[in-house]
């Protein structure tokens, strides 16, 4: 049987940022697109 998890708040924020295309943390940035450009320098 599976479980689901409905995430909220400070989990759903979590959650998020751990997708690194997503993050605004400047380290996932990096590991996706390179030291070079991040999220916003790509549009």
């Amino acid at each position: 049987m599976l479980a689901y998890t409905l995430f909220n708040g400070d989990d759903l924020d979590f959650a998020y940022d751990s997708i690194s295309v997503f993050s605004s943390r400047k380290d996932n940035q990096d590991a996706v697109f390179g030291a070079g450009e991040g999220l916003k320098d790509t549009n």
